[in-house]
């Protein structure tokens, strides 16, 4: 992992950090509990690093066939984290945390059977995470 800062006109390396397989995804800066986090969807595991100095806080297995995680993770109410990648990864729920100043992810739902190829996700403020599939998926595929 290696975070580039734009405050001047050059690009500067902040930290270089971890060996994690990279996948096509961006990365998404949450605050949990006042902590702020990268979080990043790697080729085979979802994980939360701190911005500043790179320190991992917490990492899920998250890997499917192609290793080709692409959609960003989306962050919603309650410190919910929702994931989900094409192919056999499937989609989980993540609940995180922090407890003793420590980060934590705990699983809270998962599933394998939704639709393959690379859904459009969002979060409602009132109904957490949904998902668009575009008409042509749905006509052409009949999901």
């Amino acid at each position: 992992m290696l975070p580039l800062w734009h405050w001047t006109n050059r690009p500067a390396v902040v930290w270089k950090r971890h060996d994690f397989e990279n996948s096509y995804g961006s990365p998404v800066l949450i605050s949990v509990d006042g902590e702020r986090q990268l979080v990043c969807l790697m080729a085979r595991e979802i994980v939360a690093v701190n911005p500043a100095n790179g320190d991992l806080l917490w990492q899920h297995p998250h890997a499917g066939q192609w290793l080709n995680n692409i959609p960003n993770p989306v962050w919603g109410a309650d410190n919910l984290l929702f994931v989900t990648s094409e192919g056999n990864a499937g989609s989980r729920v993540l609940k995180l945390s922090r407890k003793d100043n420590k980060a934590a992810a705990k699983e809270i739902w998962s599933t394998r059977k939704f639709p393959s190829g690379t859904p459009q996700c969002s979060a409602h403020r009132r109904h957490g995470p949904w998902i668009k599939r575009r008409f042509w998926r749905d006509r052409v595929y009949g999901h």
